[in-house]
């Protein structure tokens, strides 16, 4: 019978311990890289409103939103091809095709609304008339970065 080999009878060799040994250091690193990647105390559940995608029509103005269960194969697709917004997709109030833009919830905690910024609806109108066409909230007329460094004032 040979004695090379993994196991022998009797006692494992000093080769085969290390190696062993190893093994069961390079596995539970892994593990446990896996468990603190994937599990993070401190992370808040978002709340079936915060999960929520609004659009506005601009034929019909009408507002609607849609969750990741309704989320339509179209914005899929918008989504895949284009990343995270902003996206235009058909209104599902008049089926006006590609009328209805990403709103946005104003910064500002005072305010807080949803609007469609200028930016996503005529960014050629906004780059060429600045001063007419502001990146601020319709409502409380902040700015969009002002709102933001506001928010991070508030949280420190």
């Amino acid at each position: 019978m040979s004695r090379s080999g993994w196991f022998r009878r009797g006692a494992v060799g000093g080769d085969q311990m290390f190696t062993i040994g190893l093994s069961v250091v390079i596995i539970g690193a892994l593990a446990a890289t896996f468990f603190f990647t994937m599990y993070d105390p401190d992370k808040e559940e978002l709340t079936e409103e915060q999960m929520q995608t609004w659009f506005e029509c601009s034929k019909c103005d009408q507002t609607f939103f849609l969750t990741p269960t309704t989320t339509s194969t179209e914005l899929r697709r918008e989504i895949e091809r284009f990343g995270s917004g902003p996206h235009v997709i058909d209104c599902q109030e008049c089926n006006a095709r590609k009328r209805a833009f990403q709103m946005l919830a104003c910064p500002n905690p005072d305010c807080g609304k949803r609007y469609v910024p200028w930016k996503f609806r005529d960014p050629v109108k906004q780059q060429q008339n600045p001063e007419k066409y502001k990146n601020e909230c319709p409502f409380c007329k902040m700015e969009f970065m002002d709102a933001y460094k506001k928010k991070s004032e508030a949280s420190k």
